[in-house]
């Protein structure tokens, strides 16, 4: 039985508009240091092998790929060479401007794998009408502001018997707890920075007008409650709910790997979610 931490779902729906653009500066901002980070690259590998037993039907001559809020393209990377094609789409240009110098320096074309930059909804012509083998979303559903919606335009560009596969935290106290203390530890750095470069010293400038309504310039942003509605991750039966709002079949659930943190206080466990238009 879930506890209340688990069913204790976020009640307020961000406005769209405010959503994307608080997740899109604080992204752009921060690509550089995230990519950086020794855990983050370690649990990227571990997610692009996990999601190579999850999906048997890699083929490199043929298999089309979307990787759904690609980041700067770790996940990309490890799945590339069992793809024909892998196109990245995130909404942060910053983020897609490191991806796509990264795919350049390494000599791989953009026919070969890309990213571009744009909030998609599903429309018809979106991404020049591809449709997908495989669409992947790793550890990024608990920035969606209604994963319902999400689900359902990711599903939309899968091709006939395509498969959605997402990676995301199970939602439980360690989850919560992990979520907490990675929040504050961001903005004590943030802080940090602020305090080490004051306001009118830095050379770029930070708008968080659409995080919190008002300007102020940081060298670090700080990471607001907004951006994650979805706090510690998901139990199963919102990620189930939404996969089969969406008119997929074959739904799997199962929890895959855990994570081990830098601190070693919290071992929060992600889950993988696969199903077939």
């Amino acid at each position: 039985m879930a506890t209340r931490a688990e069913k204790d779902l976020s009640t307020a729906k961000p406005d769209h508009a405010a959503h994307v653009g608080a997740n899109r500066d604080y992204f752009d901002a921060e690509v550089h240091r995230y990519d950086a980070r020794p855990e983050v690259r370690r649990v990227a590998r571990h997610v692009g092998e996990l999601i190579l037993r999850e999906y048997p039907d890699f083929d490199e001559e043929s298999t089309v790929l979307m990787d759904f809020a690609c980041g700067s393209g770790l996940i990309s990377q490890a799945l590339a060479p069992y793809c024909k094609k892998i196109v990245g789409v995130d909404i942060s240009p910053g983020t897609v401007e490191y991806y796509n110098t990264r795919v350049k320096n390494q000599g791989i074309s953009p026919e070969e794998m890309k990213a571009v930059c744009v909030d998609l909804g599903g429309e018809e012509g979106e991404l020049e009408g591809i449709k997908f083998d495989i669409v992947v979303c790793c550890q990024s559903y608990h920035h969606m502001a209604s994963i319902e919606t999400t689900t359902r335009m990711l599903a939309s560009f899968l091709r006939p018997g395509g498969t959605l596969v997402v990676v995301d935290l199970i939602r439980n106290e360690d989850a919560l707890r992990f979520h907490e203390e990675s929040v504050a530890a961001i903005n004590e750095e943030a802080d940090t920075a602020d305090k080490e470069h004051p306001h009118g010293q830095e050379n770029q400038a930070h708008d968080h007008t659409a995080a919190h309504g008002h300007h102020h310039s940081r060298t670090r942003p700080h990471f607001h409650d907004h951006i994650v509605p979805h706090k510690g991750g998901f139990v199963e039966e919102e990620i189930r709910t939404a996969f089969e709002g969406a008119g997929l079949r074959d739904y799997e659930w199962k929890a895959a790997l855990k994570i081990r943190t830098s601190s070693g206080k919290r071992s929060p466990e992600l889950f993988v979610a696969k199903a077939r238009r």
